[in-house]
């Protein structure tokens, strides 16, 4: 298989010694938050905001939500309240938050990509998950969250900040996408998700999925049965169909991709990179397992499996070797003992 992401993960502390010099981005779109803010700023939202935004959503003209009611707090109620926030002094949050909370906001070095239905824990709980399993830093890790880093004042404002999406996943070296299913992962189906997933391939950016603790569990029993369904989800990646709330930005997005790789070339891309990230989630389950445990676990055997479907032979044929040679070596001492 190509080389799809970049193998070797940025170093942060290489990352954080980039200067706003370096990038034709706007001050505002270079700002990330540490993750302890955002899950204060999460917690903090309003006990009535869900009632608040879902009362205020438009209407067509015969009295029917354009959109679906929110079930529970996502991205789309953390926006709403943000927008309304920046109606005055017309800033990002990052900006206004940094002049209160200096500490908090600082150059972003993870770029987030999640779909706006996700809900605030899973976000919150999977990025947690995502600094424990890649050994980072809290207070030296700043995420790039579109809520809080586009200007959310108008709608001029957020196109704007839109026109350098390309630019920031760039910026940031590092693309986490936030899952909340590997099974029915419905990030994948968004055209901004998708479009960012690639963007990342197309930088040499280190690129990861972050899923909460619960669902890493339940994905990897659930791999171990039977690798297709995820493997499904990973695969079908069609960015025609892709959804957007505005259809004129998924217009725009699609006749991007058209003009600049192709609808085919897109899909086949994506689609590798989320399927080698899958593979690792399962390789580092495996490395963390005692030996014995390991090399009887069928674990080993699906991801030599899935490995053979991404055409990394070599690979697959180690693993398959070291499960062999392993099952061998205890049915021995058994038979030592006996």
């Amino acid at each position: 298989m190509d080389n799809c992401i970049s193998s070797n993960p940025v170093p942060m502390s290489r990352v954080d010694k980039r200067t706003h010099e370096k990038s034709n981005l706007p001050s505002h779109l270079m700002q990330g938050l540490i993750y302890d803010a955002l899950c204060r700023l999460i917690d903090g939202l309003p006990s009535d905001i869900l009632d608040t935004v879902n009362n205020d959503i438009p209407k067509d003209k015969n009295g029917t939500r354009k959109f679906p009611s929110n079930l529970f707090n996502n991205g789309y109620v953390n926006q709403a309240y943000i927008t309304a926030l920046a109606k005055d002094d017309k800033l990002s949050f990052c900006e206004r938050h940094r002049k209160q909370f200096p500490n908090e906001v600082g150059i972003a070095n993870v770029f987030v990509s999640w779909f706006l239905g996700t809900s605030l824990h899973t976000l919150k709980e999977a990025l947690k998950q995502y600094l424990v399993d890649h050994g980072l830093p809290k207070d030296k890790t700043y995420f790039w969250i579109c809520d809080y880093c586009i200007n959310q004042a108008d709608k001029t404002s957020v196109n704007d900040d839109l026109e350098f999406l390309e630019e920031c996943v760039k910026f940031n070296r590092r693309t986490v996408v936030v899952v909340e299913s590997l099974e029915d992962a419905e990030v994948f189906t968004r055209i901004y998700c998708v479009s960012e997933i690639y963007y990342s391939q197309k930088h040499g950016c280190t690129l990861n999925i972050a899923i909460t603790k619960q669902e890493q569990q339940k994905f990897l029993h659930s791999f171990a049965n039977d690798i297709h369904p995820s493997l499904k989800a990973m695969s079908n990646i069609d960015i025609k169909s892709a959804q957007c709330r505005n259809e004129d930005e998924r217009v725009n997005r699609l006749k991007e991709v058209e003009d600049n790789i192709g609808f085919a070339k897109c899909n086949s891309t994506v689609s590798k990179v989320l399927c080698a990230e899958l593979s690792n989630i399962v390789e580092n389950a495996l490395a963390i397992m005692p030996e014995e445990e390991r090399v009887t676990s069928i674990l080993i055997v699906q991801l030599a499996d899935l490995l053979m479907q991404l055409d990394q032979l070599d690979k697959a044929y180690s693993l398959s070797l070291e499960a062999v040679n392993g099952c061998k070596r205890i049915l021995e001492n058994e038979n030592m003992k006996t």
